[in-house]
């Protein structure tokens, strides 16, 4: 009992802090509570009662955080108030980032009346990718403003966010459940650069013949197929923002992305795996890829592989999904295992 309340308020303390100084404030807490209690409770073994004194003492992990981070300063955002609202950031700006470029990006490829700066080299519109560029910052812009306009009133009302002392701990996540926000951020961002660049410029894809090269899709074909394109990347998003939002491997979030998984491998099947997607000039030249070569080999890599990319990238996003789903599944389940306090 002693160690698990322990380790669950010393990890809601040093959270709020640096990483490299997370370890010797644990040490030096982990400490601190031991002299605590020995002097509280002589050579007896102390109650949960006695711990839970000894920790409200302390007081709470927020408090305890800012003393030893110093940024309980008077300022527009100061003490509790600023641990929580930079948390918030690190939560909120991705997903505003992510959300505004996706529809803005989606509003001026297909023309649906947005401004649209005219700046084009060969047949990169690089305009398009500025103006979505802009209005992203500016979206981030805003939501960054709002967001510290909300916790400098909550600040000033001395609104109270602070948990209610030991029920509120949260459980310690081994380092194997821990989820870090680098990996989802660059998953958003990286989403997004592709669902642009695929409906955006879909000719950017092709393949050499006879010193040409061919565009494997059709422009006209991808673009009627926006919305499940859309749908596809914006799944994909709320993945990665439900990471964001749990930070650790949980039943919940298992669930929410096998969810999303499966909505993921049906819609890739509905964009790729219609032959009308592809190029009619380079469905036409396929059949003079290896025509003069009297290899097998080579004949099956033209007549299912080359002749058939579409299947190729859906069986590629197949892959991909599956192995994130069960990379997170697994993860998850884990962790509900070595841990108790885990709840669905």
């Amino acid at each position: 009992m002693e160690n698990d309340i322990k380790s669950r308020y010393i990890y809601a303390v040093v959270r709020h802090l640096p990483l490299e100084r997370r370890a010797d404030i644990r040490n030096e807490l982990e400490a601190q509570i031991s002299d605590m209690l020995r002097e509280r409770c002589g050579e007896s073994e102390p109650t949960k009662h006695d711990i839970e004194a000894v920790l409200t003492q302390l007081g709470s992990p927020e408090e305890l955080a800012l003393k030893y981070g110093k940024s309980g300063r008077t300022a527009l955002i100061s003490g509790v108030y600023y641990l929580m609202y930079k948390r918030t950031l690190l939560v909120a700006l991705p997903i505003v980032a992510s959300v505004v470029g996706v529809l803005y990006a989606m509003a001026a490829l297909l023309d649906f009346s947005v401004p649209h700066t005219s700046f084009a080299i060969g047949f990169i519109d690089f305009g398009g990718i500025l103006d979505v560029i802009s209005s992203t910052i500016s979206a981030v812009v805003h939501a960054f403003a709002v967001i510290t306009v909300i916790f400098a009133v909550l600040d000033y009302a001395k609104v109270n966010i602070k948990g209610n002392g030991t029920k509120d701990l949260p459980d310690v996540p081994e380092s194997v459940r821990r989820i870090s926000p680098f990996w989802p951020i660059i998953s958003i961002w990286l989403v997004i650069g592709l669902t642009v660049l695929f409906l955006g410029f879909p000719q950017v894809f092709r393949l050499l013949t006879d010193f040409e090269w061919i565009p494997l899709f059709d422009v006209t074909a991808v673009r009627a197929l926006w919305l499940p394109i859309l749908l596809f990347s914006a799944l994909d998003i709320c993945s990665s923002i439900a990471q964001l939002a749990e930070r650790r491997y949980t039943l919940r979030l298992a669930a929410i992305t096998l969810v999303l998984g499966v909505l993921q491998v049906i819609l890739a099947v509905v964009v790729f795996g219609n032959d009308s997607i592809l190029n009619p000039e380079f469905v036409a030249q396929v059949p003079y890829f290896f025509a003069d070569l009297d290899i097998y080999a080579l004949e099956i890599l033209r007549d299912n592989v080359i002749a058939r990319p579409h299947i190729v990238v859906m069986g590629g996003l197949i892959v991909v999904v599956f192995f994130e789903v069960l990379d997170v599944v697994i993860k998850a389940f884990q962790a509900r295992c070595n841990s108790p306090h885990e709840t669905p």
